[in-house]
């Protein structure tokens, strides 16, 4: 999960909410499972300092996008331990893929084929973020920005 433009945009469309909140934190942290084009079947959860202020609070991730689902889970899982009173997640994306474990999130805002989507805030080892639109990242692509290929 990043806490990227994308996820940040999601944040301001969600203004009507406010009527309902009364207080709002916002804690930014970032999950991190892949290299090139694939997971490394590690999850690294980075940031987050302040997740004790998420205790008894209604709490919304807003991620960038959702491949597989397993970071996704790994991260409620560590939320969990900070015992929020809801914990629900919007995605912009949620990738088609057959290596799905089945996860959806409570707010989809649209599903993406099988295949590397970048730009919009979603990189390929840190490239790609500042485009101002999603594009399938092909194999060229991929070869050129591999890790260690700077």
């Amino acid at each position: 999960m990043h806490c990227s433009f994308a996820a940040l945009s999601i944040l301001m469309h969600l203004e009507w909410v406010e009527t309902w909140i009364v207080t709002r934190h916002i804690v930014m942290c970032s999950a991190k499972s892949y290299e090139d084009d694939h997971s490394t079947g590690k999850v690294q959860i980075i940031g987050g300092d302040n997740m004790q202020t998420l205790k008894g609070c209604n709490v919304l991730i807003v991620e960038d996008m959702i491949d597989t689902g397993k970071t996704m889970i790994k991260l409620l899982s560590t939320l969990r331990d900070y015992q929020p009173k809801s914990l629900k997640v919007a995605s912009l994306f949620v990738k088609r893929t057959p290596l799905s474990n089945g996860y959806k999130p409570h707010y989809i805002g649209f599903e993406v084929p099988n295949h590397f989507v970048v730009g919009y805030a979603l990189d390929y080892n840190e490239h790609f973020r500042d485009l101002a639109h999603v594009a399938i990242l092909n194999d060229h692509g991929k070869d050129k920005y591999k890790s260690g290929g700077d």
